[in-house]
């Protein structure tokens, strides 16, 4: 009953949640509702509650560890909240983790998981496969370098061969429209 499956095309969503998340913020402890989500090539004719048992035995050959999955924090009664805020959050390893000084994105998720719990009702989408503005980690760790020889972050990562931003928010959406109980 905590896993959701959203259908788009030939593929599913399968969305899997809420888990209760304490998180500690300003020497507070702040509770948010965790889900998590997967986009996988959907198996034709298969039920629903089959494709969830079939996902599971997936999951060890899966490798889903060197492939990071997003996921959402959602506070207060989102999904009925007319003013509810929304943060799409794109991981920053070195901004989110090491707290680099290079960017503000530490700070943004911080002030973003604050605003949100003093509003009553949001959400965050922590978007894994944003990194570096879609480039991926090790791109970013090039896009660095080119970065410490005077080139700003666009034109590095346009260097290297990428667009200036290859973000795709389309699975976030879905997910946002399903927790929302809009139309996907």
């Amino acid at each position: 009953e905590k896993v959701q499956i959203v259908t788009h095309g030939d593929r599913s969503t399968f969305i899997v949640g809420p888990i209760n998340l304490p998180v500690q913020l300003d020497g507070e402890t702040v509770f948010f509702k965790w889900y998590s989500w997967l986009d996988v090539q959907m198996i034709e004719g298969m039920q629903a509650e089959d494709q969830v048992e079939e996902l599971i035995k997936s999951l060890p050959q899966a490798n889903l560890a060197n492939n990071q999955q997003s996921s959402v924090l959602v506070y207060g009664d989102f999904e009925h909240a007319e003013d509810a805020l929304i943060r799409m959050h794109s991981i920053c390893h070195t901004g989110d983790i090491f707290g680099s000084k290079r960017c503000d994105c530490g700070f943004q998720l911080k002030q973003s998981m604050k605003m949100i719990s003093e509003h009553g009702a949001g959400a965050l989408f922590y978007l894994a496969n944003h990194e570096g503005r879609g480039i991926g980690l090790f791109s970013k760790a090039l896009a660095y370098l080119l970065q410490e020889e005077g080139l700003d972050t666009v034109v590095a990562n346009e260097h290297l061969g990428f667009g200036d931003d290859s973000r795709n928010y389309d699975e976030a959406i879905r997910v946002l429209k399903t927790l929302r109980k809009l139309p996907v």
